[in-house]
C-alpha cells in the first residue's frame, strides 16, 4: 500500500494566493455589468492563464483594489476604464491610478460610434494620464481589441518586465 499525504486546505489556499500574487495583475474598470463580464471575460480567456484579472465595478471600487493591490505588492501591468461611468470619469480614475501604479499601462475604453470621448482622449493623452484608448469588444473574441492589448502587454515587459523576470511569453 503506498501512503498518500494531502496538504492542509489552508497550505493550499495559501499557495494559490501567492500563485496569484507572483502573476502581473490586469484590471478592468466598467459600470455596466454586462460590459465588465464581457471585458473579463475577453481578458480572462487571452490571457488568464499569465495574469491575475481584476474586475470592479465603479471607479470607487477600483481605486479601493488597486490600493488594496499596492499594499499587496502586487504588479499592475495595466488598467483599463470605461470613460462614462457614475461617480467619475475614466480619465479621472486612470490618472489617480498613476499615482498607485505609475508602471501600469493604461488605457480608456470607449464604446463603437462614441464621439464624446474625443476630447478627454486628447486631453488625457496630452497629460500622460493614459497611453491608449481602444473600443469595448464587439464581438467574441475581438481580435482588434486583442491586438491593442497585447502590444500594450509587450511594451508594459519592455519597459518594466525585463528587471522582474527572465523571460515571458504573451500569446495573442
Amino acid at each position: 500500500s503506498i501512503a498518500r499525504w494531502t496538504a492542509p486546505r489552508s497550505s493550499v489556499l495559501k499557495a494559490a494566493r501567492v500563485a496569484d500574487m507572483a502573476q502581473p495583475v490586469l484590471v478592468v474598470v466598467d459600470d455596466e455589468d454586462a460590459s465588465l463580464r464581457a471585458l473579463a471575460g475577453e481578458l480572462g480567456s487571452r490571457y488568464g492563464a499569465q495574469y491575475r484579472i481584476v474586475a470592479s465595478p465603479s471607479a470607487e471600487d477600483a481605486l479601493t483594489r488597486l490600493a488594496d493591490l499596492r499594499a499587496e505588492d502586487a504588479t499592475v501591468a495595466l488598467i483599463l476604464a470605461d470613460q462614462w461611468m457614475p461617480g467619475g470619469t475614466g480619465t479621472e480614475l486612470l490618472a489617480r491610478a498613476r499615482e498607485l501604479h505609475p508602471t501600469a499601462r493604461r488605457g480608456l475604453l470607449t464604446s463603437w460610434g462614441d464621439t464624446s470621448t474625443s476630447v478627454p482622449i486628447l486631453e488625457a493623452m496630452a497629460l500622460g494620464q493614459i497611453e491608449f484608448y481602444l473600443s469595448k469588444p464587439a464581438w467574441s473574441p475581438d481580435e482588434q481589441f486583442h491586438q491593442v492589448i497585447t502590444e500594450a502587454l509587450k511594451e508594459w515587459w519592455r519597459q518594466h518586465g525585463a528587471a522582474r523576470l527572465e523571460a515571458v511569453t504573451v500569446i495573442g
